[in-house]
């Protein structure tokens, strides 16, 4: 099993900030798991945590990218939470697969992110950074998010009528 080390900064508003270095399984080129959270008081990060890893075991599916995108769901439905809340927990917890592994809302959410100044207001956390060099490395598109196709607009806002 190769080991990938990613250094990430982390710290609280009072506490200054400390390097954290984690060391990541991947299970291939593409994919890497998350780690359990490193903070014990963590308790809704480590129960999404164990959900999604408990649900990636038991997927019937032989691609992995799609056990991915189905543990992330369920993980979402049973924790009563937002599908894209629950994929950036994992993310930050060391979460990284293609595109096509994550659900639309989080893509929309982290495209937005990504497109934003790094020093300004919901710009995208070191995690989201990485996850997009991941995507790079991957010959993911880098204009994905740009050239997301939007069918409510190609649909027309008026009703046609007929005079009689």
């Amino acid at each position: 099993m190769t080991h990938l080390t990613i250094n990430t900064t982390k710290g609280n508003d009072n506490q200054r900030l400390q390097q954290v270095t984690r060391t990541f399984d991947k299970i291939s080129d593409r994919i890497c798991l998350p780690l359990a959270p490193a903070d014990t008081g963590a308790g809704s990060e480590m129960e999404i945590y164990l959900c999604f890893m408990r649900r990636l075991r038991d997927v019937p599916n032989s691609r992995l990218e799609i056990k991915i995108l189905h543990a992330l769901q369920f993980a979402a439905d049973i924790m009563n939470d937002d599908v894209a809340e629950v994929t950036v927990t994992l993310v930050n917890c060391g979460l990284r697969a293609p595109r096509l592994a994550f659900p639309a809302l989080f893509l929309e959410r982290a495209d937005a992110a990504l497109m934003r100044d790094p020093t300004g207001c919901g710009a995208a956390n070191a995690a989201l950074v990485s996850l997009r060099r991941h995507w790079d490395s991957l010959g993911e598109d880098r204009w994905a998010g740009v050239t997301r196709k939007h069918d409510r607009l190609a649909q027309p806002n008026w009703i046609k009528t007929e005079i009689w």
